[in-house]
């Protein structure tokens, strides 16, 4: 072997880059299987056994979220318990074209309604209804990127291998 060659990958070299893409294929199938399907199951069972109720909203502001989320529109609402009325807070970080200091229009203005199921055994607990569609979406896009990683990885590593 002279200076000019280069040498070949051992084969801990090549079982690396094999587990590192089995991983990233791993790591597709979790958050697929998170995402997917735990989060809409959550989704379901909550809809199934806590108690929903209309709230009505009584405030709302855009307020700047941090460098992460930008703006975001903060907001309380009250619901009417059978123990009385019970005030709630919840954002929402996608406020664009919302300016600080003027009234929030749309579904978070004041007086809307918002659904939410409340949990009977602790009414401090709430829950807003998810897209179940909209989560499996997620859950598939996150999952493909990083399942697709995964296998360009293998496939990087193969033809390397062959070359």
């Amino acid at each position: 072997m002279t200076n000019a060659e280069t040498p070949e990958p051992g084969p801990v070299e090549n079982e690396r880059g094999h587990w590192s893409g089995l991983l990233w294929i791993g790591a597709g199938a979790l958050a697929v299987k998170l995402l997917a399907f735990d989060m809409v199951e959550h989704d379901a069972f909550i809809k199934e056994h806590w108690t929903p109720y209309e709230g009505t909203i009584t405030s709302s502001q855009v307020v700047f979220g941090g460098n992460e989320s930008g703006h975001e529109i903060q907001y309380t609402f009250t619901v009417e318990l059978p123990t009385g009325p019970r005030e709630y807070r919840g954002s929402k970080t996608q406020a664009n074209g919302k300016d600080f200091g003027k009234p929030v229009d749309g579904p978070y203005a004041v007086g809307r309604t918002l659904p939410i199921y409340v949990n009977p055994d602790d009414p401090s607990e709430y829950r807003r209804p998810e897209n179940p569609a909209g989560l499996r979406r997620i859950g598939y896009l996150i999952g493909g990127v990083l399942g697709l990683i995964g296998i360009s990885v293998l496939r990087g590593k193969r033809s390397a291998q062959a070359a």
